[in-house]
């Protein structure tokens, strides 16, 4: 499914807010991975989405830990669905949101983490 250029932005935004978020939270490097693998759980391009949300929640309430990450992967997953996203569309915007995480690594990320893509460059340069 080829989407437009607006929601690709809304991907990116969510893959920002989720990647600094789990920074933020220190969310163990697997759980993202682990959310990621949850979308084979299902044949069903949207089943496998509303599984994954379900999962990510589920792993912030084991681990006492990422339950801002898990909301915004729940809200991600929606909006997702939203716009008559699947699994393809989960698997690239969790997928960046590990890539961000990684990249903040030597970055001090506000507890709120970052709201867009756009905050998420900003804070990538002023470390420079």
């Amino acid at each position: 499914m080829v989407f437009s250029g607006d929601f690709e932005k809304i991907l990116l935004d969510h893959a920002a807010r989720i990647g600094s978020l789990a920074k933020a939270e220190n969310v163990p490097p697997n759980q993202l991975e682990q959310i990621i693998a949850s979308l084979e759980n299902s044949q069903d391009r949207e089943n496998s989405v509303l599984i994954c949300a379900a999962f990510a929640k589920r792993q912030a309430n084991r681990l006492e830990r990422g339950n801002k990450t898990a909301l915004a992967i729940v809200e991600a997953m929606k909006e997702i669905l939203a716009g008559k996203g699947g699994k393809e569309e989960a698997r690239k915007l969790l997928g960046l949101a590990k890539w961000i995480k990684e990249s903040l690594e030597d970055q001090r990320v506000p507890y709120q983490g970052v709201k867009n893509f756009e905050e998420y460059m900003n804070l990538l340069l002023s470390k420079r």
